[in-house]
C-alpha cells in the first residue's frame, strides 16, 4: 500500500466525538496511569499479578467507550492492552519481559495519542498502528492494515503522511510530558457514563 503524499488532507477530529473525548480525558488518564502502576508492581513482584486483572477490566471498558465515540484506533490499542495484561496474568509463572515492555509502550503511546488528538484536533491512526501490530504479534492475532482503522471514517478524507505527523506528535506531547500534564489523577472510572451522557443517552447528575 502506497503512502499518501505529504500534502494530503488530515483526518480531522470532526469525524469523531471530540467533545466526548474532552469529557473522558481525566478518566482515560487515570485508567492508563493505574494500568502502568499495576504493570510496574507486577514486574517488581509477581505475587501482585491480581492487580493486572483490575486493569484488564478497565481497559476493556475504555476500549468500548473509544469505539462508542468512533476513535477506532484507540479502541484497537486499548483492547490489545487489555488482552496483553490478561495474557501476562495467565502466564504469570512464566515471565515475559518483551510482552511487559510492549504493554508499557502501548500504555504510554495511547496516553500521548489522546493528548495529541485533543491538542491538534486531528486524528492520525497511523501513529498507533505499529504498537497495535506489535501487541497483536505478541498475542498471535492478525496484523492490521491502516485501512482497518479508517474503514468507518469519511471516505473523502485521507491520512496525512505518517512521517510528517510523527514529528508533529512528538513535539507537543514532549512539552506536555515535561509539564507533567500527560497523566493526571482523577476519581474512579466512570468513562462509559460520561460518554453516554455526552451522546445524550444519560441525564447528567451533578
Amino acid at each position: 500500500m502506497s503512502l499518501p503524499s505529504s500534502n494530503s488532507q488530515k483526518l480531522t477530529a470532526t469525524n469523531f466525538d471530540l467533545p466526548s473525548l474532552h469529557l473522558l480525558r481525566p478518566e482515560i488518564a487515570v485508567t492508563l496511569h493505574d494500568a502502568e502502576m499495576h504493570l510496574s508492581e507486577f514486574n517488581d513482584d509477581s505475587s501482585q499479578a491480581p492487580l493486572l486483572l483490575d486493569s484488564v477490566d478497565t481497559l476493556a471498558q475504555l476500549a468500548k467507550v473509544l469505539r462508542l465515540i468512533q476513535l477506532e484506533e484507540g479502541y484497537e490499542l486499548a483492547n490489545s492492552l487489555s488482552a496483553g495484561l490478561q495474557k501476562l496474568y495467565d502466564e504469570r509463572d512464566r515471565p515475559n519481559n518483551d510482552m511487559m515492555m510492549d504493554v508499557s509502550e502501548g500504555i504510554m503511546t495511547l496516553a500521548r495519542y489522546i493528548e495529541f488528538v485533543l491538542l491538534k484536533e486531528t486524528i492520525e491512526p497511523s501513529l498507533l498502528l505499529p504498537i497495535i501490530n506489535q501487541l497483536h504479534s505478541d498475542l498471535h492475532q492478525p496484523v492490521l492494515q491502516l485501512s482497518d482503522l479508517t474503514a468507518n471514517k469519511n471516505s473523502s478524507i485521507v491520512i496525512a503522511n505518517p512521517e510528517q505527523s510523527d514529528q508533529q506528535w512528538r513535539t507537543p506531547t514532549q512539552k506536555l510530558k515535561d509539564r507533567g500534564t500527560l497523566l493526571m489523577g482523577c476519581s474512579d472510572v466512570t468513562a462509559l457514563q460520561l460518554a453516554m451522557y455526552a451522546h445524550g443517552h444519560l441525564p447528567y447528575l451533578a
